[in-house]
């Protein structure tokens, strides 16, 4: 809901001007601290937009939750005239189609998630029911049919892990919260075990196991559940916001800029009045914890989680509204879609073993995504061989080190290694900086560095 902020879209790309109507904390709202919140946002977003790799996306797997957050609060930010927005929604679906690739590969839609406070942790499943929740959101967001993804149904696929709870490491209602808000706001179907499963999860008190982070997160997928489906999410949410107004310290905090901007967040999404939880001293708190460079808190996860209290919108305000424009408001104002068809590359690969086989032990063709490396575009080719086409990495500080490719393994002892190359030659890079071109043809042969 964006009762209490708006964002007026110029002519000048990437600019943002915010409208004089803006009332982040209501009516009423501090003339300050309204112009201080509108110049946090663009400080922000200007820290997050030079955090970028080379590839248009952002380390440590969060590409799918700064696209999320950048588009929510701006929902002109991802449009036909603007190419880097355009290259960061493209470098999201690559990255999505590799992790649904792998896991085809190994018939693994298994749960595994960290703590919902995000601590980094490598041991994890990329596609949980908690993290898949993140691009399906985004690319809803930015006019993708996510029950058709590349052919993949990423509704049905959520589904089905959200059905496993608890499992694993996915075993909390933070990720479960955000599994739920995925279907919400993807108007798709919420099963009534879903919110029963919340409903058991509820303390006495309103509460839910690991504090008020958790509870601020089910507030804001039940708000949306309440406001979008029949679903009688009532006792569930007036118990969990009256547990989030208790936990409000004496200073107008809540504990650190993490929980403040989840209940902001949620506050704002279940419609509570802001003068009663003393929405502007929260705020101030929340700006204040803002660095020089932009960034707030932890980079970058704690930018994308600030970003949306900064805008009086919450992650339940997710919509694909705009996708139907065209032209509507003017040139600087349409939201397009990527066109997909013209974005991917025809590629073969063949692999040879002149050393200890035949020569030739089978050549493959496949079309991947632009931009996807070679190592994307090999799980890509196990998938769809059914295993045909198989390779064992070893994922190392320098990348990954293709260890085995159909049974034939490379070996230091004897000094046997395969190596890469195409009609250009042989390539002076690992897979992970090889980046196919449109009809490449790439050799994987085996061969002695003796």
């Amino acid at each position: 809901m964006k009762s209490f902020f708006q964002i007026c879209v110029v002519a000048i790309v990437g600019a943002i001007v915010f409208c004089d109507a803006f009332e982040v904390c209501g009516p009423g709202t501090n003339d300050d601290l309204q112009s201080e919140t509108a110049a946090a946002y663009e400080r922000a977003v200007d820290w997050l937009m030079t955090e970028q790799n080379e590839r248009y996306g952002w380390d440590h797997d969060v590409t799918s939750r700064v696209v999320l957050s950048l588009q929510l609060t701006n929902d002109t930010w991802f449009n036909s005239h603007d190419l880097i927005s355009q290259l960061n929604v493209k470098e999201m679906e690559i990255e999505l189609l590799a992790k649904l690739s792998h896991a085809s590969s190994r018939n693994d839609d298994s749960e595994s998630d960290e703590d919902y406070d995000d601590d980094g942790g490598n041991n994890r499943d990329p596609l949980s029911a908690g993290r898949l929740s993140y691009p399906i959101m985004a690319l809803h967001g930015t006019c993708h049919d996510v029950t058709n993804f590349h052919g993949h149904d990423l509704i049905e696929l959520l589904n089905r892990k959200i059905r496993k709870y608890p499992d694993g490491d996915f075993n909390q209602f933070f990720q479960y919260a955000w599994a739920v808000l995925a279907l919400c706001t993807t108007n798709s179907d919420i099963h009534n075990d879903y919110i029963e499963e919340i409903r058991q999860g509820q303390h006495e008190d309103g509460g839910f196991d690991l504090g008020t982070d958790v509870t601020a997160m089910v507030v804001t997928a039940m708000s949306c559940v309440k406001k979008n489906t029949d679903h009688d999410v009532d006792d569930i949410l007036d118990k969990a916001v009256d547990k989030l107004l208790g936990s409000q310290k004496d200073d107008g905090q809540f504990r650190n800029i993490n929980t403040n901007a989840l209940v902001v967040q949620a506050l704002t999404a279940a419609g509570r009045d802001p003068t009663s939880w003393h929405c502007e001293t929260v705020m101030q708190h929340i700006l204040d914890e803002q660095e020089v460079s932009g960034a707030f808190g932890v980079p970058v996860l704690t930018t994308f989680q600030v970003l949306p209290s900064l805008t009086g919108t919450s992650f339940a305000d997710v919509s694909n509204a705009k996708c139907d424009e065209n032209n509507a408001g003017g040139e600087e104002t349409t939201t397009v879609l990527v066109d997909n068809e013209n974005a991917t590359v025809a590629m073969s690969l063949t692999v040879i073993n002149d050393i200890s086989g035949p020569g030739e032990l089978g050549t493959y063709q496949t079309t991947i995504m632009f931009g996807m490396n070679l190592y994307q575009a090999m799980l890509q080719i196990q998938d769809e061989t059914n295993g045909d086409f198989n390779f064992v990495a070893r994922d190392t500080a320098w990348g990954h080190s293709i260890q085995t490719i159909d049974g034939v393994s490379a070996s230091v002892e004897a000094k046997l290694y395969w190596s890469i190359s195409n009609e250009d030659g042989r390539s002076n890079t690992g897979v992970d900086g090889f980046f196919p071109e449109d009809g490449d043809h790439v050799y994987f042969t085996y061969t002695s560095w003796a």
